[in-house]
């Protein structure tokens, strides 16, 4: 791996593996948290895009640029929902429902773009899936509320507008990942 790429990826998975801690120790709601996100995004990455001179050579059409506003939305979505989930479960756990998105961008794919699903797929979907009910410690003395409450519903909210950002975002041709980032955070904003 070349050192630039060695380097982006380190820091990208710093800022990710962060995220939980500085939103349980800001205190700040989980929307307030976004909307700082992504004033702080859209600007770092918009410097990043000129000082790469890829701005000079963007191929902008209306029906990327819609469908990456799009997935700004799904994708916000999907912070609002992690963050809250982060306020009402451990960091540990919301982040293990999660990691349900990729299952769910195979059932997606399955629904909405039509690619197959086998046996085995639809085996892996429900072990997944009750893994993650599983890993909450539901008992059989859990009313409705107490489920509802446990932040489950946010982190798996979140699961699926993440999912939901990754269907739509393969419809996504010409523009470059610093426009589509610097796009859907502007519409985070």
């Amino acid at each position: 791996m070349k050192s630039t790429a060695m380097i982006k990826m380190v820091l990208a998975m710093s800022i990710f593996g962060s995220i939980g801690f500085f939103t349980v120790k800001t205190g700040i709601p989980a929307s307030e948290l976004v909307f700082v996100r992504c004033i702080c995004a859209t600007l770092f990455l918009g410097l990043c895009w000129f000082a790469t001179g890829q701005h000079k050579i963007e191929v902008w059409r209306k029906k990327d640029v819609l469908v990456t506003m799009l997935c700004g939305v799904f994708l916000v979505l999907n912070w609002v929902f992690l963050f809250k989930a982060f306020e009402e479960m451990s960091i540990t756990i919301a982040i293990s429902i999660y990691h349900l998105a990729p299952i769910l961008v195979v059932i997606f794919g399955s629904i909405f773009l039509k690619e197959r699903m086998n046996v085995w797929s639809l085996l892996a979907v429900f072990v997944c899936f009750l893994g993650s009910v599983l890993i909450i410690g539901i008992t059989g003395q859990i009313t409705f509320s107490d489920f509802v409450s446990s932040g489950f519903i946010w982190a798996l909210l979140a699961a699926i507008c993440y999912a939901m950002t990754m269907i739509i975002g393969k419809g996504i041709q010409r523009l470059s990942a610093y426009a589509m980032t610097f796009v859907q955070t502007a519409v985070g904003m």
